[in-house]
């Protein structure tokens, strides 16, 4: 009977062991089939005009202003991506900052597709606007430096049953700026971007 019981075990924690691979391996096949997306900075889609008008962004208009940015996301997974929403975060900080103590923030719907393999401007935004005078005060004399955080909330279009874990959560990217007075522009500390 104690061998019948110590085979009993043994068996028991074959199949454990077992399914934990299979889930694994199911996870697995999920990820690489799932969207994935990525965050950069580039020319914004449309900016205002002298009488207060949304117009198209022309290439040539970069030149004027330095401080428009358009929120460029690309999916580069294998399935679409529905895009829920984005987030942009910002704040001056002295020294160190933590990605999760920002004071201001800005929530923006998006409610749209992403195929795979596509970039879309999801968003567009003027750092001048961001921050007031006396932030800028601060940054021109480097007390404080500057920083933007984008945050972009999407799901998998294919999901259903096979999706392990929590299905209804939707993923995020993160990308975190620091304005570069020098530079005159935002420069990307990569080693806080945040992918779920």
């Amino acid at each position: 009977m104690k061998s019948a019981g110590e085979l009993s075990k043994i068996s028991s924690e074959a199949a454990t062991k077992n399914a934990d691979a299979a889930l694994l391996t199911a996870q697995t096949m999920v990820n690489a089939e799932r969207a994935w997306i990525e965050i950069e900075l580039g020319e914004p889609s449309t900016r205002i005009d002298e009488w207060g008008e949304e117009v198209a962004w022309e290439p040539s208009d970069s030149k004027t202003n330095l401080f428009q940015f358009g929120i460029k996301i690309t999916n580069h997974g294998r399935t679409a991506a529905r895009i829920l929403n984005y987030k942009i975060w910002h704040d001056c900080f002295e020294r160190n900052f933590f990605p999760d103590k920002f004071n201001k923030t800005k929530n923006v719907s998006a409610h749209m597709l992403l195929a795979a393999n596509k970039s879309f401007t999801v968003g567009n935004f003027d750092v001048g606007d961001l921050f007031d005078d006396g932030d800028w005060m601060s940054i021109r004399s480097r007390a404080k430096t500057a920083i933007v955080r984008l945050d972009i909330r999407y799901e998998d279009i294919i999901r259903g049953e096979v999706a392990i874990g929590s299905p209804n959560e939707p993923h995020r990217t993160t990308a975190i700026f620091a304005w570069n007075e020098r530079e005159e522009g935002l420069e990307r500390l990569a080693h806080y971007n945040h992918y779920s």
